[in-house]
Order: C-alpha cells, then structure tokens, then sequence
C-alpha cells in the first residue's frame, strides 16, 4: 500500500518504520500491544481516499480483524469512486462483518451534505452502525 517515496520519506526520518510496517501487518502482534498497553477493543480503520491521502481497501481491514474479538473493523467508502455505495456498505456489513463506517468527505472532494452521500447514510442507518468522519 505503500510507495516507494512514503517509505523512503518513513526511513529518512524513522529508521524503525521499516520493522514497525512489517510487525503492523501482523494483526496478532498487534492485538498483542494493544492488550499489554491496557486496550480492551481496537477500531481498525479502511481508508479510501486515494488520490489525496491513501488507500486501505475495506476488504483487507475486514480481513485483518477475522477472528480477533478485540477488534471493530470499520469500512471506508468513496462514492465518486465505488459504483453503488450504499450496496457496497450492505456488502461489507452483511459479507464481511464491518461494524461501521468512516467516511472521508474533503479527501473525496464532497461536502458531509452532498446528495451524493445521502443513500449511503440511509443504509448506514439501516444496517445500524455508526458513521464517522
């Protein structure tokens, strides 16, 4: 998910990040830090923003929390880019167990009350989960 520039800018000024990305893309050392820091439950965020800020798709969030309890995976939705968002956010509920929604409204060029995110939150609504910004 990274780029090559990301990752060179990461090791000129963190020389551990490098082993820090690597330990992160193992979810049980991970579940492991956060029980020795005292966390009881983790939300675990998708991203989908690409063209401004990164992309972690929802499918690798929702695989990354199977079958740790601990974690809350949420989805991410770009509806300039996601054909049938609200159909989406059904398919990542229903299919893959996410427990919730963040949206990234000015790093996908639309307002938080563009019609264009409206069937979205209806869904979100009736799938009851939580939205966040």
């Amino acid at each position: 998910m990274n780029t090559q520039g990301s990752r060179d800018f990461m090791l000129r000024f963190y020389p551990d990040s490098e082993e820090h990305h690597r330990l992160l893309q193992d979810p049980l050392w991970y579940r492991n830090y956060f029980i020795g820091q005292g966390v009881s439950y983790a939300v675990i965020l998708a991203e989908h923003a690409p063209a401004t800020s990164s992309y972690c798709p929802s499918e690798w969030v929702a695989n990354y929390c199977k079958g740790i309890d601990m974690f809350i995976p949420f989805a991410s939705l770009n509806p300039h880019l996601d054909i049938k968002p609200a159909r989406k956010l059904e398919f990542y509920v229903k299919e893959l167990n996410m427990r919730g929604l963040k949206l990234l409204p000015p790093y996908c060029f639309y307002s938080p009350n563009d019609s264009i995110i409206y069937p979205v939150y209806e869904k979100a609504q009736e799938l009851n989960i939580p939205v966040i910004f």
